[in-house]
């Protein structure tokens, strides 16, 4: 990295990129195209550029109308009175990339299909609860749900959500037997400002402008999203032209790099990304909580986050950003304290021995080293197991470590995205395949806390049940929350319109990128 850095910083002048594309690097290769079925952070980049949803957020996390005309409130009539009917008017000038129109029909198809048993989403939270969608008119959508759920709006087709599913066309997969597997997912038709040309796995997608798009044509051409799967290959790349933009989260000694590079503008931002460890509850060695809470006393989560994150890292003691809804500043986890982790392993007994799983990103790596080794000044072995995000978030079927329960502890990154609901991952039946609850967490007071949270049309009561979750969660160490991770992003100078959100969707408005 140094040798690279250094004939970067040694240029007589930046490259000279081509003005009809802008090259954006993805950390490792989409699993999917199909944004409805993918679970890591590159299908996210690449599909929230080529699809269209009901309502997009912006920098800010604010909702924003996308193939919706407005975000729906009381106050537009757009959700009733009780919370249990939403309403949609849809944009009449929307087009598939193919042509057709995108109409209701395709808002209902979709919503159907995230709801199907045999369809591998990750998270249905929310749309458990659709009871009916009509289509009282061809560009009307009503949903009808058995019960309020206040993130609703947030949630149903929409980048806010913890997974944001994207609208898909009905005329081209109502009759694809196999959502799963099937050739749409390698080159997906979408409505949004570009569309997929080709991909070649491991190396790059490629992405061609719609000219029909409905907010006018897109100023840039091309889009490339390459995969530099090292920080060495990101400085490389960059240095011959073949990367513009780059996020840089966490990582240290490439922000330095990038800061000295003179062709490279760098934005540090702060983001709703959270660190967290993770306890698989239905291990033996790690149901009593007492092994649990010794585990987190062995940790001095703050050194070992400053230690590695340095200006990336922002302290916390919940899931909530300061100033966030929900946020309580009375929230305390058990401090770091070795000698009390000792005691407690000698009464209740130490594991034999426990995984520890985490991604191949360099700082969730250094993490998990220095886990590693507090555990074992207090007598735990730990058996480290990397592996590519897209392996750690597939499906149990198709050998997800994490879906599949194949760890004892996981080291990883969540972002809730624009929602302030935090309950799929903790709910009793949110635990998969019915969700994202990889812990298996299953406490009664948490669910009531969920459920007077997600039932509540009044913000208050909102407020008081994310509270309650969260201090349950802390009081029984349910999980370690260990920080947040601000954000980076480079981009080459004389680009123009990236906006960094601060809900992680850092590539929402890809129709006003330009030179």
């Amino acid at each position: 990295m140094a040798m690279l850095a250094a004939g970067s910083l040694g240029s007589c002048a930046p490259f000279a990129t081509s003005r009809d594309r802008i090259r954006i690097a993805l950390d490792g290769d989409p699993s999917t195209l199909n944004l409805l079925l993918g679970d890591d952070p590159n299908t996210f980049d690449v599909g929230l550029i080529i699809n269209g949803f009901l309502l997009r957020t912006d920098e800010r996390g604010n909702l924003i109308p996308d193939i919706a005309v407005r975000v729906p409130t009381l106050a537009n009539g757009g959700i009733a009175p009780d919370g249990r009917t939403l309403r949609y008017e849809l944009r009449r000038d929307a087009l598939w990339h193919d042509g057709a129109r995108v109409t209701a029909a395709d808002v209902a198809f979709t919503l159907g299909l995230v709801s199907r048993p045999d369809v591998n989403v990750a998270d249905r939270s929310g749309y458990n609860l659709i009871t009916d969608v009509r289509v009282p008119s061809p560009y009307v959508v009503e949903v009808r749900l058995r019960e309020s759920y206040s993130p609703g709006i947030a949630t149903f087709l929409a980048t806010a959500a913890n997974q944001p599913y994207p609208i898909v066309p009905k005329h081209l997969l109502q009759n694809v037997l196999d959502i799963n597997h099937a050739s749409y997912n390698e080159r997906p038709i979408g409505c949004g400002p570009y569309a997929v040309k080709a991909w070649r796995r491991g190396d790059v997608v490629d992405l061609e402008r719609f000219d029909r798009y409905f907010r006018g044509i897109p100023p840039t051409k091309y889009l490339e999203m390459r995969t530099a799967p090292s920080n060495a290959a990101l400085i490389g790349l960059w240095h011959d032209g073949q990367i513009d933009v780059a996020g840089l989260t966490g990582e240290r000694e490439l922000l330095e790099i990038f800061r000295k590079m003179p062709d490279a503008n760098v934005d540090v931002y702060q983001r709703n990304t959270l660190e967290y460890l993770l306890f698989a509850h239905q291990r033996p060695a790690l149901r009593d909580e007492r092994v649990r809470q010794a585990i987190v006393a062995a940790i001095d989560r703050d050194r070992i986050m400053r230690d590695t994150l340095g200006p990336f890292y922002v302290p916390a003691e919940g899931d909530r950003l300061p100033g966030a809804f929900g946020y309580d500043p009375n929230l305390r986890q058990q401090p770091f304290d070795p000698s009390l982790a000792r005691r407690m392993l000698d009464e209740v007994g130490r594991p034999a021995q426990l995984v520890l799983a985490h991604g191949t990103g360099n700082f969730e790596s250094e993490i998990a080293v220095q886990i590693q080794a507090a555990l074992a000044a207090v007598g735990v072995a730990v058996v480290l197991r990397q592996y590519p995000s897209a392996l750690l978030t597939a499906p149990a079927s198709e050998g997800g470590i994490l879906a599949g329960g194949r760890f004892d502890l996981f080291v990883g990154g969540w972002n809730p995205g624009g929602i302030a609901d935090t309950s799929y991952l903790y709910r009793c039946d949110t635990r998969p395949p019915a969700g994202e609850n990889y812990s298996r967490i299953c406490d009664p007071e948490v669910d009531a806390a969920a459920r007077l949270e997600l039932g509540a049309v009044d913000q208050a009561l909102q407020r008081r049940g994310d509270v309650e979750m969260q201090r349950e969660l802390i009081a029984r160490t349910h999980v370690l929350y260990l920080g947040f991770v601000a954000g980076a992003l480079a981009t080459r100078r004389g680009l123009k319109g990236f906006k960094p959100s601060s809900i992680v969707r850092t590539y929402w408005n890809p129709w006003e990128w330009r030179w």
